[in-house]
């Protein structure tokens, strides 16, 4: 590429970027890309930049976005990709579901009126997912999400509405239905080679097969899944599997593996991804106290969780499934 084409120079450069990262190696995919977004002018390839950089990594991602947001300029497409970024990140790891619903409804309509298939899938299955954990689900919009993605590549590093469609299945407690789609989404990552998501597909398995009562499978993906988020340097996937890992070793009695998984959560939560993980951690926490027969130490700190969750605004009970345990105790 010629050296005074500054666009498409970046363009490829961070194209490459996002491949190694879905390959497999976040820490240099993302070493490449601080190194890149460094030596770039403000303005708004600088912006596509980092919302290159925090589609890689999360942590962060906030401060990097609003500087994204306020570099792009005139640019309206590349400030719908910016707030629906905004928004995923608020829904899905900060657990600021009204915030990130807002902005992703303002990703939303400017999709809308561009005519911008790509980030209408993405904006419109935010939003819905966040309408879903604040207990008013707006299935048009999902079915939107869906639809779109039917017809529309999805983003280099694998996000999908059929992942929330999933998701939303195992929640509302239609197994079935997401064994189906989450196995799918599993052998399309394969099939892909895409390493980047292989440890978040396998989390929802691990998930699945949790509420499925089968836990030996469950214990072999979480096992699975931390080697695969471990070999990628991928500590977001790591710190999601936490929870799984600490829900079926407390059932299994490997109660020392259940307290490091609970204190792996209790840290990210505290130093990067917000309450999520906190109340993640409460009910590993909480579930040990109930296997060691004391009701009294489990009750204050599921507690701790679900109050937590209600001030979130989760109003789907089975996300973190705080609320029969905490019952179970007191």
């Amino acid at each position: 590429t010629p050296i005074g084409d500054v666009e498409n120079r970046v363009r490829r450069a961070f194209a490459a970027v996002l491949h190694l990262a879905a390959a497999g190696d976040k820490s240099k995919a993302l070493a490449d890309a601080d190194r890149l977004v460094s030596v770039l002018p403000p303005g708004p390839i600088r912006a596509q930049a980092i919302a290159a950089r925090v589609a890689i990594d999360f942590d962060g991602g906030d401060r990097f976005l609003e500087q994204a947001a306020a570099e792009a300029g005139e640019d309206e497409a590349l400030l719908g990709r910016v707030l629906e970024l905004r928004g995923w990140l608020a829904v899905i790891y900060r657990a600021e579901l009204h915030k990130g619903e807002q902005l992703a409804e303002q990703a939303l309509a400017i999709a809308v009126r561009l005519n911008d298939p790509a980030l209408e899938m993405l904006a419109a299955s935010t939003v819905a997912a966040a309408c879903m954990l604040l207990g008013r689900p707006r299935l048009n919009l999902m079915d939107r999400a869906l639809d779109l993605a039917a017809t529309t590549s999805g983003t280099p590093l694998g996000r999908s509405p059929l992942a929330i469609h999933g998701r939303d299945c195992l929640w509302s407690g239609r197994l079935t239905e997401a064994r189906t789609v989450l196995e799918d989404l599993y052998r399309a990552c394969v099939r892909d080679k895409s390493e980047f998501q292989r440890p978040f597909r396998i989390l929802d398995l691990a998930a699945l097969e949790i509420a499925s009562g089968n836990l030996a499978a469950a214990v072999k993906l979480a096992d699975e899944g931390m080697e695969s988020a471990t070999d990628a340097g991928n500590m977001q996937a790591t710190a999601w599997l936490a929870y799984p890992v600490g829900i079926v070793n407390v059932h299994l009695g490997e109660h020392n593996r259940a307290r490091e998984a609970a204190a792996t959560l209790h840290s990210r939560g505290t130093e990067q991804d917000g309450r999520t993980r906190l109340v993640m951690a409460s009910h590993v926490r909480g579930l040990l106290s109930l296997a060691h027969g004391e009701p009294d130490r489990a009750a204050p700190e599921l507690m701790v969780g679900l109050d937590m969750a209600n001030d979130i605004g989760v109003r789907l009970p089975a996300v973190v499934p705080v609320l029969p345990d905490a019952i179970e105790a007191l």
